[in-house]
């Protein structure tokens, strides 16, 4: 038995202590993040960071936000947003908020149901109500990436486009 055993055991103890050398294939960095190849989109770019809106263009109107004067008045981190994995978040004014979406080809960007917290606000900074905020993410369409700056883009109703510019926060 101690014949057969020895000679089995150094097998073991052999083959345990080779190795087969793998070259690892080539993991993208973008933005300080590894990705893998196979799930590469560039809206990989705009995720896991927290984006602040600073502009609306519409047809019919233009809200300009300056983050510093909003910060100034208590309106810290309101009209924000953040992709990852599949779930955005961020704050309305002043509801946090939540749902899903979807990048796919050539820009798409698709944002499914808005669920909220329901607090109510006596004030709307900028002017803009948060219920609008929530429906202009809900009609995104595409999506635009450059100059630390997101542009989400939607289709209303009436077939007019709105952009929704965001900043890269400094949080």
């Amino acid at each position: 038995m101690k014949k057969v055993f020895f000679p089995f055991l150094l097998m073991i103890i052999i083959a345990g202590c080779t190795s087969v050398a793998t070259i690892p294939e080539a993991v993208p960095v973008i933005n300080g993040r590894t990705t893998e190849t196979t799930a590469i989109s560039g809206f990989i770019q705009a995720e896991r960071q927290e984006w602040f809106l600073i502009e609306i263009r519409s047809p019919s109107q233009n809200v300009v936000f300056d983050r510093r004067v909003l910060d100034a008045e208590g309106f810290v981190g309101v009209y924000s947003v953040n992709f990852e994995n599949g779930r955005i978040s961020g704050m309305g004014s002043p509801n946090r908020y939540f749902g899903t979406y979807e990048s796919g080809e050539s820009g798409a960007l698709s944002i499914g149901d808005i669920a909220s917290t329901m607090m109510f606000s006596f004030r709307q900074p900028g002017g803009l109500m948060e219920g609008v905020y929530f429906d202009l993410l809900s009609m995104v369409k595409r999506w635009e990436f450059g100059n630390n700056r997101l542009e989400l883009y939607t289709v209303q109703a009436d077939g007019d486009e709105a952009v929704m510019i965001f900043e890269l926060g400094s949080n």
